[in-house]
């Protein structure tokens, strides 16, 4: 579908935060601001900028990585509802439905119009199910993959502040 953004940016609109976001890690790449993130003092949402610089960095300047990106989160994010729902004992079937009820309303509902802009919902979502999976995985034992966890958590509070308090409350259920 995203096969002819190959080498253009073609969907962000002025004033939207992606286009923000593109200007943060268009500084960060040409002009080395990698310590301030494209401004003098970050107010929101550092992590998504050198998300994007990273990805420019790599792939140029293209909507195509983004985009791809956005729809390789969706797919894992069905894999680890699969797998988490599996650790919590539900039947395979069950799990399975509810995958698929996840991709429903991914594909179903006005998300899908979201699919591909670059916003830090599918990045965050994805690691959030991730860092859930690995909490459930290894009943918090402290190793080198708890340490990964924790960077994990960082990482999506820094994508999406939001999300730290529902990995916290991951945690705190895990415990019990």
């Amino acid at each position: 579908v995203f096969y002819n953004n190959l080498e253009i940016n073609y969907f962000w609109t002025n004033g939207d935060d992606w286009t923000v976001f593109q200007r943060f890690s268009r500084l960060i790449v040409l002009d080395g601001q990698w310590f301030r993130g494209g401004e003098e003092v970050i107010y929101f949402r550092p992590g998504i900028r050198y998300v994007f610089a990273l990805l420019h960095l790599i792939f140029g300047n293209s909507s195509f990585t983004i985009q791809m990106i956005d729809i390789w989160s969706i797919i894992f994010m069905f894999l680890l509802i699969f797998k988490i729902l599996n650790n919590l004992n539900f039947d395979s079937s069950v799990s399975l439905f509810f995958s698929f009820i996840f991709l429903i309303l991914i594909f179903g509902e006005s998300f899908r119009w979201l699919i591909g802009k670059g916003l830090t919902e599918f990045f965050g979502a994805f690691i959030f199910l991730l860092a859930t999976y690995l909490i459930l995985n290894n009943n918090l034992k402290i190793n080198y993959n708890s340490f990964f966890i924790c960077f994990l958590i960082i990482l999506t509070g820094w994508l999406r502040e939001e999300k730290f308090l529902s990995i916290l409350s991951i945690i705190l259920l895990s415990s019990l």
